[in-house]
């Protein structure tokens, strides 16, 4: 299903004259738009630029949340597991404290992580501290 037509010899012709570098040939195989004007074209465009995006930035917040457990608790899991078989640091008092310091990490850092990457909650975050005065619904409406 088209949604709308494109003027594939127009779009061919278009780019030979603006890229002569290219090399296009009649087998290339060419994908656009040639009336940018027309608001099925640019929806089509936003739209995908939108998913793009979206996603990546979606990936990277997941991404950046995720890893939280695995870089405090990997590490350290494996040193405890190599302390218990090895003997090491049994004299070092702060290693039987540190455990539960180390693994508490990640419940310090996500919550901060979260109130910067879920928009809602930086923007209240911000308003909070940077001490700008949001508008009373209740004040504009007389009646209520």
């Amino acid at each position: 299903m088209t949604i709308s037509s494109s003027n594939f010899p127009s779009i061919r012709a278009e780019t030979q004259a603006e890229h002569p570098e290219y090399r296009i040939t009649q087998d290339t195989v060419l994908a656009g738009y040639n009336n940018m004007r027309d608001p099925v074209n640019v929806a089509a465009l936003t739209i995908i630029g939108l998913v793009a995006y979206g996603t990546t930035i979606f990936t990277f917040t997941l991404t950046a949340q995720s890893l939280v457990p695995a870089v405090c608790n990997i590490p350290t899991i494996t040193l405890f597991i190599y302390k218990q078989y090895t003997g090491f640091g049994r004299s070092l008092i702060i290693c039987e404290y540190l455990w539960p310091v180390v693994m508490s990490i990640p419940t310090t850092v996500s919550p901060p992580m979260a109130l910067y990457f879920i928009l809602p909650y930086r923007k209240a975050v911000a308003s909070l501290f940077c001490n700008k005065k949001t508008e009373d619904r209740s004040s504009q409406n007389p009646s209520v």
